[in-house]
């Protein structure tokens, strides 16, 4: 999302968070981070600049923190977001990352000291999902962080998420604060997800977590299903110009000289059609014409009938 004046209004001293779990993020920070790009007069800053100047500037929580370079959130993991409604309606809920394809760096492997404080645009790729019309208590399974480029696992991100209320004429983005991110799966002896809440706010393994996510969030294709796709085409035009051959060759096999009794049966009902009608033979006057067949009756060598 782009700032702009009214959003700048709404980051006034007296304006009141309501984002609960993950917590808001400082209010200063966010007033001086607009401050300094309206003292360059530059209207173009965007959440990825928000990003930048959290990793480099923000004050990271305590160790074992939501928020810490402690605290990593793994793709399919949950997080329970909760804020406090304003009124019955729901709310537009963003999630708005940078994503480190060169994965951590530094000694201790900071997340957010990746790809040089996400200054190196090589190797950064943004990443945005919006849910519209979610409730106050909403719970949201990271996405797979890429839209059409897969990335590596050993990948890593700060995102926040924000909430956009529009009142009074103008809008307001509320942020959270930024927490770490990365699709690397847990050790193979652990839960592969985990929950986070207000309650935990650390996180616990939750084995009640299904391990299945969409490929994509818009719904595209993974590469497996594409690769199954093509392998089925081609395996059903193989099939149908084999039973195409087979017919031609069957049609082409030469007839059989003795026959089989289905031919001969065959042959001799269809011969019948070509027998001709037989005049009957022509009587002479003086010629006794022969009985009709109901007339025939045998007789006794007596000259009786029988």
């Amino acid at each position: 999302m782009r700032y702009n004046s009214t959003t700048e209004q709404a980051l006034g001293l007296d304006f009141t968070s309501a984002w609960t779990f993950p917590a808001a993020i400082d209010h200063t920070f966010l007033v001086d981070f607009v401050a300094g790009f309206a003292a360059r007069n530059d209207t173009t800053r965007n959440d990825g600049d928000l990003i930048k100047a959290a990793a480099a500037g923000y004050d990271i929580p305590a160790a074992m923190y939501f928020g810490s370079e402690a605290i990593v959130v793994h793709v399919g993991d949950v997080l329970e977001l909760y804020w406090m409604p304003r009124d019955s309606k729901n709310r537009t809920v963003s999630l708005a990352c940078l994503i480190c394809t060169e994965g951590r760096s530094g000694g201790v492997g900071r997340v957010f000291d990746a790809c040089i404080k996400y200054t190196n645009e090589s190797a950064i790729t943004p990443f945005h999902d919006v849910k519209t019309l979610s409730p106050p208590n909403y719970e949201y399974t990271l996405p797979p962080l890429y839209r059409d480029v897969e990335i590596s696992e050993n990948s890593v991100g700060v995102c926040f998420f924000t909430l956009f209320e529009q009142e009074h004429g103008y809008g307001t983005n509320d942020y959270t604060i930024p927490f770490g991110v990365t699709p690397e799966k847990r050790e193979s002896n652990t839960v592969e997800h985990w929950r986070f809440s207000a309650e935990r706010s650390n996180g616990e393994p939750d084995p009640t977590i299904g391990a299945s996510l969409e490929s994509k969030s818009k719904g595209g294709l993974g590469k497996g299903v594409i690769a199954g796709i093509v392998m089925g085409v081609v395996a059903g035009v193989a099939l149908a110009a084999l039973l195409s051959w087979l017919l031609w060759r069957r049609r082409m096999k030469p007839k059989s000289v003795g026959g089989n009794s289905d031919d001969d049966s065959r042959r001799s009902v269809g011969a019948m059609g070509s027998i001709e009608l037989q005049n009957r033979r022509h009587v002479e006057e003086d010629e006794e014409a022969p009985p009709a067949y109901h007339e025939v009756v045998r007789t006794s060598p007596d000259g009786e009938r029988i």
